[in-house]
Protein backbone atom coordinates (compact mmCIF):
# COMPACT_ATOMS: atom_id res chain seq x y z
CA UNK A 1 0.00 0.00 0.00
CA UNK A 2 2.82 2.27 0.78
CA UNK A 3 3.91 2.06 -2.68
CA UNK A 4 0.48 3.06 -3.87
CA UNK A 5 0.95 6.17 -2.05
CA UNK A 6 4.26 6.66 -3.24
CA UNK A 7 2.91 6.56 -6.93
CA UNK A 8 -0.28 9.31 -6.31
CA UNK A 9 2.13 11.61 -4.42
CA UNK A 10 4.32 11.85 -7.49
CA UNK A 11 1.28 12.30 -9.61
CA UNK A 12 0.23 15.03 -7.53
CA UNK A 13 3.47 16.87 -7.46
CA UNK A 14 3.80 16.43 -11.24
CA UNK A 15 0.23 18.00 -11.69
CA UNK A 16 1.15 20.78 -9.66
CA UNK A 17 4.85 21.66 -11.02
CA UNK A 18 2.41 21.32 -14.70
CA UNK A 19 0.12 23.89 -13.49
CA UNK A 20 2.38 26.36 -12.10
CA UNK A 21 4.85 25.80 -15.29
CA UNK A 22 1.40 26.77 -17.17
CA UNK A 23 0.53 29.48 -15.17
CA UNK A 24 4.47 31.21 -15.11
CA UNK A 25 4.30 31.45 -18.76
CA UNK A 26 0.65 33.01 -18.89
CA UNK A 27 2.25 36.31 -17.86
CA UNK A 28 4.57 38.74 -19.97
CA UNK A 29 6.80 39.67 -18.36
CA UNK A 30 9.53 42.18 -19.58
CA UNK A 31 12.94 43.64 -18.30
CA UNK A 32 11.52 46.89 -17.10
CA UNK A 33 8.55 45.68 -14.72
CA UNK A 34 7.06 49.54 -14.52
CA UNK A 35 6.52 51.80 -17.07
CA UNK A 36 6.03 55.65 -15.40
CA UNK A 37 3.25 58.42 -17.11
CA UNK A 38 2.33 61.32 -15.64
CA UNK A 39 -1.77 61.47 -14.78
CA UNK A 40 -2.35 64.87 -16.39
CA UNK A 41 -5.96 65.28 -13.96
CA UNK A 42 -3.89 65.20 -10.64
CA UNK A 43 -0.19 65.93 -12.20
CA UNK A 44 1.89 63.04 -10.58
CA UNK A 45 3.46 60.33 -11.37
CA UNK A 46 1.34 57.04 -11.66
CA UNK A 47 3.41 53.55 -12.01
CA UNK A 48 1.93 50.41 -14.41
CA UNK A 49 3.26 46.93 -13.98
CA UNK A 50 4.24 45.20 -17.20
CA UNK A 51 2.71 42.61 -15.26
CA UNK A 52 -0.36 41.69 -18.66
CA UNK A 53 -1.33 38.28 -19.26
CA UNK A 54 -0.76 36.58 -22.74
CA UNK A 55 -3.23 36.59 -25.20
CA UNK A 56 -1.96 33.99 -26.45
CA UNK A 57 -2.43 31.72 -23.54
CA UNK A 58 -6.38 32.67 -23.19
CA UNK A 59 -9.31 29.90 -23.28
CA UNK A 60 -10.27 32.17 -25.89
CA UNK A 61 -6.98 31.96 -28.31
CA UNK A 62 -7.21 28.27 -28.27
CA UNK A 63 -11.22 28.46 -28.93
CA UNK A 64 -10.29 30.62 -31.93
CA UNK A 65 -6.93 27.90 -32.69
CA UNK A 66 -9.69 25.26 -32.70
CA UNK A 67 -12.56 26.90 -34.68
CA UNK A 68 -10.61 28.45 -37.25
CA UNK A 69 -8.73 24.72 -38.43
CA UNK A 70 -12.43 23.12 -38.17
CA UNK A 71 -14.02 26.08 -40.22
CA UNK A 72 -11.21 26.61 -42.74
CA UNK A 73 -11.14 22.65 -43.32
CA UNK A 74 -15.07 22.30 -43.58
CA UNK A 75 -14.68 25.31 -46.07
CA UNK A 76 -12.04 23.60 -47.92
CA UNK A 77 -13.52 20.29 -47.95
CA UNK A 78 -16.68 21.76 -48.67
CA UNK A 79 -15.59 23.95 -51.36
CA UNK A 80 -13.97 21.18 -53.44
CA UNK A 81 -16.64 18.52 -52.91
CA UNK A 82 -18.88 20.81 -54.39
CA UNK A 83 -17.44 21.60 -57.29
CA UNK A 84 -16.78 17.71 -57.62
CA UNK A 85 -20.72 17.69 -57.42
CA UNK A 86 -21.02 20.14 -59.97
CA UNK A 87 -18.83 18.83 -62.48
CA UNK A 88 -19.98 15.45 -62.37
CA UNK A 89 -24.06 16.17 -62.20
CA UNK A 90 -22.66 18.28 -65.91
CA UNK A 91 -20.71 15.54 -67.39
CA UNK A 92 -23.41 12.97 -66.44
CA UNK A 93 -25.96 15.31 -67.73
CA UNK A 94 -24.07 15.66 -70.95
CA UNK A 95 -23.27 12.31 -71.60
CA UNK A 96 -26.38 10.23 -70.37
CA UNK A 97 -28.73 12.86 -69.35
CA UNK A 98 -29.44 11.55 -66.25
CA UNK A 99 -28.06 12.14 -62.40
CA UNK A 100 -26.64 9.33 -60.58
CA UNK A 101 -27.06 9.32 -56.14
CA UNK A 102 -23.31 9.53 -56.28
CA UNK A 103 -23.23 13.16 -57.77
CA UNK A 104 -26.44 14.60 -56.00
CA UNK A 105 -25.02 13.55 -52.94
CA UNK A 106 -21.44 15.00 -53.59
CA UNK A 107 -23.44 18.30 -54.09
CA UNK A 108 -25.35 18.50 -51.48
CA UNK A 109 -22.56 17.51 -49.31
CA UNK A 110 -20.35 20.32 -50.37
CA UNK A 111 -23.23 22.98 -50.02
CA UNK A 112 -24.10 21.90 -46.55
CA UNK A 113 -20.11 21.90 -45.67
CA UNK A 114 -19.37 25.19 -47.68
CA UNK A 115 -22.45 26.65 -45.89
CA UNK A 116 -21.67 25.70 -42.11
CA UNK A 117 -18.46 26.54 -42.25
CA UNK A 118 -19.21 30.40 -42.47
CA UNK A 119 -21.12 30.66 -38.87
CA UNK A 120 -17.58 28.62 -37.78
CA UNK A 121 -15.33 30.87 -38.84
CA UNK A 122 -17.19 34.14 -37.70
CA UNK A 123 -17.11 32.36 -34.40
CA UNK A 124 -13.44 31.80 -34.80
CA UNK A 125 -12.90 34.94 -35.42
CA UNK A 126 -15.10 36.35 -32.54
CA UNK A 127 -12.83 34.64 -29.90
CA UNK A 128 -9.54 36.12 -31.26
CA UNK A 129 -10.91 39.33 -31.04
CA UNK A 130 -11.91 38.77 -27.40
CA UNK A 131 -8.94 36.94 -27.07
CA UNK A 132 -6.32 40.23 -27.64
CA UNK A 133 -9.06 42.80 -25.77
CA UNK A 134 -8.50 40.67 -22.55
CA UNK A 135 -5.60 42.74 -20.22
CA UNK A 136 -4.81 42.88 -16.83
CA UNK A 137 -2.70 45.80 -15.57
CA UNK A 138 -1.60 45.74 -11.72
CA UNK A 139 -0.15 49.68 -10.86
CA UNK A 140 0.07 52.35 -8.42
CA UNK A 141 -1.73 55.60 -8.82
CA UNK A 142 -2.27 58.27 -6.41
CA UNK A 143 -5.81 59.85 -5.84
CA UNK A 144 -6.76 63.51 -5.39
CA UNK A 145 -9.01 63.78 -1.94
CA UNK A 146 -10.60 67.21 -1.88
CA UNK A 147 -10.12 68.67 1.77
CA UNK A 148 -10.87 72.11 2.40
CA UNK A 149 -11.55 74.61 -0.49
CA UNK A 150 -8.03 75.65 -1.00
CA UNK A 151 -6.47 72.47 -0.13
CA UNK A 152 -6.26 68.90 -1.94
CA UNK A 153 -4.37 66.26 -0.82
CA UNK A 154 -3.08 63.35 -2.78
CA UNK A 155 -3.10 59.53 -1.14
CA UNK A 156 -1.61 56.19 -2.91
CA UNK A 157 -3.93 53.91 -4.62
CA UNK A 158 -3.25 50.77 -6.05
CA UNK A 159 -4.65 50.32 -9.51
CA UNK A 160 -6.05 47.25 -10.89
CA UNK A 161 -7.89 46.97 -14.13
CA UNK A 162 -9.23 44.06 -16.11
CA UNK A 163 -10.63 44.75 -19.60
CA UNK A 164 -11.98 42.10 -21.83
Amino acid sequence: MSIMKKYIALLLIIFATAIVSNAQSAYNITDSPTKISINKEIGLPVYESNLTQNYKSSPEWGKYIVLRSIGWAAFGIGAASLSAGVITILWEHVLTGKHSPTAIALLSAGSVLTVSSIPILISAYHYRNKAKKMTLNVGLTSLKTPLSYPRTDFSPALNFSITF
